[in-house]
């Protein structure tokens, strides 16, 4: 099959989990003898980077100078236009794009597929000015689309509550995470990890609101915020004023990097009030670390019952249930249990059926 991708995500994210789905989508679609097709002349995006380290598709990457952004966005643009060409010749299959560019797809000749990752514009429009603004047209594509697929079950729900698409033409796909880790739980280190963005419905202010009451009681630990952006005036300034300078660090990581802590970690932590799916979980999983989660619908599919839950609107059930996990020692056995359950959630297992949709709709 030949499937045409077109460059939008590639355009948005250096880092970032629909980026690294499509990445590794497309990857295992050559793998298994298909003939991806990714209508991209530039990306700064460093997953497709790395599984793809021939490519001639980065430049300028080390340098900076006035005007680099609006010479990027006139690539976008161009991008764009290359995948209209692409449209224009019809010599694809499928047409899969990577995130919500606006298509006329009831003009185009060939089956569509949208992958829905999450409801977050929908749940939470207050905050649709900081958010990709090509989502404004997701809903649109969604039903315009052949079929569509949603990252989780839950996500599935939130179509059907927001949209006017009729179930069978939803399939519910699971994503799927690193788990190739070399793991010595003598290693493992008295880390807290918190990875991505700290912001509005990620609800990291809860976490911080509890931090000097957790530190007193886990004096030795110490919790890392990975990615996300450097901390906020006002996360400082909390951070000063409560005295948890020598607990809490943010730190910028490349995967490599984010392997690192995975494997030294022992808890991975997630305050957040909606996800999509969440890849964090499944690569904690696999390196060993426990789960400290909220108590969401997301969380309870995908994680299941190898986490901790707490409400996310209460900090003292946070803080007790984190304390609670950090002082209870964990028995290899329920280490190699947590991880033999996320070798179920792969990226080759996720393509296996997203070309089966593929073989639907053709």
């Amino acid at each position: 099959m030949k499937i045409l991708f077109d460059s939008d995500i590639f355009n948005w994210q250096s880092y970032g989990g629909i980026s690294r789905l499509f990445a590794h989508h497309i990857y295992q679609l050559r793998i298994q003898g298909h003939t991806p097709v990714l209508s991209l002349l530039h990306t700064h995006n460093q997953y497709y980077h790395e599984l793809f380290p021939n490519t001639s598709h980065q430049f300028l990457s080390d340098f900076h100078f006035k005007g680099k952004w609006h010479l990027f966005r006139l690539i976008h643009q161009l991008n764009t236009i290359y995948t209209k060409y692409h449209l224009y010749k019809n010599d694809f299959d499928v047409f899969h794009p990577t995130f919500y560019t606006h298509y006329n797809l009831t003009n185009i000749k060939k089956p569509s597929v949208i992958t829905i990752h999450d409801m977050v514009w929908e749940e939470y429009p207050h905050i649709r000015s900081h958010m990709i603004p090509s989502q404004k047209h997701k809903q649109r594509l969604a039903e315009a689309a052949t079929h569509v697929i949603a990252v989780s079950e839950t996500t599935k729900q939130g179509i059907a509550k927001h949209y006017s698409i009729p179930s069978e033409k939803i399939t519910v796909i699971h994503l799927g995470g690193f788990h190739n880790w070399n793991i010595d739980l003598l290693k493992k280190q008295k880390w807290l990890i918190y990875i991505g963005n700290r912001s509005a419905y990620k609800n990291f202010c809860l976490l911080l609101s509890i931090c000097k009451r957790l530190f007193y009681h886990l004096p030795e630990w110490k919790l890392y915020c990975l990615g996300g952006g450097e901390l906020t005036h006002s996360e400082k300034n909390y951070m000063q004023e409560q005295g948890l300078n020598n607990h809490i660090f943010q730190v910028e990581v490349d995967e490599l990097q984010l392997h690192d802590f995975y494997q030294k970690a022992s808890v991975y932590i997630s305050t957040s009030k909606l996800e999509g799916f969440g890849i964090p979980i499944i690569e904690s999983l696999s390196a060993g670390c426990r789960l400290a989660l909220t108590d969401i619908p997301i969380y309870r599919e995908v994680a299941q019952d190898n986490a901790i839950y707490y409400n996310p609107d209460d900090a003292d059930d946070m803080l007790n249930k984190i304390i609670a996990l950090c002082t209870t020692t964990c028995t290899p056995k329920e280490i190699l249990d947590r991880i033999q359950y996320a070798s179920n959630f792969t990226w080759e297992k996720m393509t296996n059926k997203i070309i089966e949709v593929y073989k639907q709709i053709i």
